[in-house]
């Protein structure tokens, strides 16, 4: 129910950003906004600050935006209305909801330059990584690790068999430890958020088609960070990598 309501949120968040988007953009080119309103009517209260009223409404579905001449009717002959303004101020304004994505974007990643992050590294980088761990990125339906509980995301940190106990931060390690020990219950100490837990299986001696004894997929990760004043650089940069990988 949290993740539920957490989403929902969100959502509502980024359509607000998307209409706040078109309205600034029409407001920059002189386009009459007559109403920003937060959820869809009927309209719970409003004030008008200038030309334009801001409310907010019953249902909560997201936001909208009501600009004169938008139907492209009423207001047509208005100077400032949208329908009166050149085809690419229109455009501008149109796609002003889309570009708000990439500003809010670039900032957020800029953040997150900046307050470190975990990025994907090859078992032979040994540079200076911070933090690197091996985590599992899927589990398999019915495998062994699946029934231990191990979930996307937890981190392998220790490997231990027979009084014997190995310290894990190479996917090879894992993956070599695991073969050898195949068809012995074996103990994982595993790390998910601020917890820490051990959990025991048996990796198969056989295991179906495209999966390994134990059942899960794996990468090596590291934390990374950038000082304050290459994070913006950072954050844009990934934002038109993300936008590329998208398309």
């Amino acid at each position: 129910m949290i993740t539920l309501l957490i989403v929902i949120f969100s959502l509502i968040v980024l359509i607000i950003l998307h209409e706040l988007g078109h309205f600034l953009v029409a407001k920059k080119f002189g386009v009459k906004v007559e109403e920003f309103g937060i959820f869809l009517p009927p309209r719970l209260f409003g004030r008008k600050i200038g030309e334009t009223i801001y409310s907010v409404n019953l249902i909560p579905l997201g936001a909208f935006v009501r600009v004169l001449g938008e139907e492209g009717e009423a207001g047509i002959h208005d100077i400032r209305s949208f329908a009166s303004k050149p085809i690419w101020q229109r455009s501008l304004i149109v796609a002003g909801g889309v570009i708000s994505f990439w500003v809010v974007a670039a900032i957020l990643m800029s953040f997150v330059m900046w307050l470190g992050f975990q990025v994907a590294v090859s078992d032979n980088d040994n540079g200076s990584l911070i933090n690197p761990r091996v985590q599992i990125t899927m589990v398999a339906q019915d495998s062994p690790a699946q029934a231990a509980g191990l979930k996307i995301g937890d981190a392998v940190r220790e490997f231990s068999v027979d009084n014997l106990q190995f310290s894990i931060d190479k996917v090879r390690q894992l993956q070599e430890l695991t073969q050898q020990h195949k068809g012995q219950e074996v103990t994982l100490t595993v790390e998910r958020g601020k917890e820490i837990f051990s959990v025991s299986l048996v990796p198969r001696v056989s295991s179906p088609q495209g999966e390994g004894s134990m059942g899960v997929v794996l990468v090596r990760t590291a934390s990374e960070r950038y000082p304050g004043y290459l994070a913006p650089i950072k954050g844009v940069e990934a934002t038109l990598r993300m936008t590329g990988n998208i398309i």
